[in-house]
């Protein structure tokens, strides 16, 4: 499969890329997440804790009401957007977001019922066990499976010993259902030494997830520091090797980061950028509209 890199950003026409970019909209804050309610509306969240729609026939912005109230501090805020696998029917948003919690801050994930411009009766679902008060690597993005099952990734808070620690969730991708709770095949589920929701561990700041529902595969885009920046394919209890294993190099010293760029027992990328491309969120391109794109992995760069 070829990966082709490509500057996805709110405000251009996919239509248009292969001529004059297009711009939609302006004046949004720095967002996070997208999400189409239908063929003319796009819910989108920023990072300062707005959620708002877009409509693209009128190019009207409309806030949304009732979404939760989140932690805005460094990398946190508002964040991830996926709607329902049912969502013409029980109108479920998922959203998750960075949240204080005791003397630390995670990722925690919930949702709401969408009803015209209001998100009615919030729920939280998740909240992410872990202690850290940086302000750094909170993640996240959420997908569904075929069996309307969540993936949800949480980054490891800016403490690289949490991507390998299994008694939390910082640095992990997790698998719970539509309700929050781990599902007994997680491989993890009965290990009286780690956390059931885990399904893979050892990453460093995985901001992009897709799975791939025609061959049931979940990818992950995960940003790593100075070359280390990379592409996973996640499979089940696999340990991705963060910080032990790593293409990085430290941001203020010359040297890598961790033991080595491969090790055995852990799980090497699917792909590395040396020099790093800052990605983002990651999507499996598969239709025929832009035939050049077609099973393509893109990205935004940040």
């Amino acid at each position: 499969m070829k990966c082709v890199l490509s500057l996805l950003i709110l405000g251009f026409s996919l239509s248009s890329m292969s001529t004059v970019p297009k711009v939609v909209q302006k004046g949004f804050g720095i967002i996070w997440g997208l999400e189409f309610v239908n063929s003319d509306e796009v819910l989108i969240s920023e990072r300062t804790g707005k959620l708002k729609i877009l409509n693209l026939k009128t190019n009207k912005v409309s806030e949304v009401t009732g979404a939760p109230k989140v932690l805005v501090r460094g990398q946190g805020g508002l964040l991830d957007i996926t709607l329902h696998p049912d969502f013409n029917k029980n109108k479920r948003v998922y959203l998750t977001y960075s949240k204080k919690v005791g003397s630390g801050y995670t990722t925690a994930m919930g949702y709401g019922i969408l009803n015209d411009k209001k998100l009615e009766n919030f729920k939280e679902i998740f909240k992410g066990i872990g202690d850290s008060r940086e302000r750094y690597h909170f993640g996240s993005r959420v997908v569904f499976d075929n069996d309307k099952n969540i993936f949800m990734s949480i980054g490891d808070r800016g403490q690289r010993e949490n991507s390998q620690n299994l008694k939390n969730h910082f640095g992990k991708i997790l698998k719970i259902n539509d309700e929050g709770k781990a599902l007994k095949s997680n491989p993890f589920f009965a290990d009286k030494n780690a956390l059931a929701e885990i399904w893979s561990y050892g990453h460093r700041n995985p901001q992009g997830l897709f799975y791939d529902k025609k061959n049931s595969r979940l990818y992950e885009m995960e940003h790593g520091p100075r070359g280390g920046d990379e592409i996973n394919i996640i499979e089940k209890a696999q340990n991705y090797g963060w910080p032990k294993a790593s293409h990085g190099k430290e941001y203020m010293l010359p040297m890598m980061v961790g033991d080595a760029k491969s090790i055995p027992g852990m799980k090497d990328p699917y792909v590395v950028y040396d020099p790093s491309i800052a990605p983002s969120d990651l999507l499996l391109y598969s239709s025929d509209y832009h035939p050049q794109f077609k099973n393509s992995l893109l990205s935004d760069k940040l």
